[in-house]
């Protein structure tokens, strides 16, 4: 919980991750459940955040989802 004062590089607020999926919890809002119900909604989440986090370290998401797991 407080990696930053032993870790200099590291962030002590999580604003980068909350700035980088802001434009999904906008889609959300905009297009409301899908007709999956909540379970769809987490998992369209779920694939976004995966799909952002590949794209900040450099990978292809090509890749990463059609990687074996």
């Amino acid at each position: 919980m407080f990696t930053f004062p032993e870790h200099p590089g590291v962030d002590p607020t999580n604003n980068a991750s909350e700035r980088t999926l802001r434009h999904m919890a906008v889609f959300r809002k905009i297009i409301g459940l899908t007709k999956g119900g909540p379970g769809a909604m987490r998992r369209l989440a779920d694939f976004a955040t995966c799909v952002l986090t590949w794209r900040r370290h450099g990978k292809s998401v090509y890749e990463e989802v059609a990687r074996p797991i």
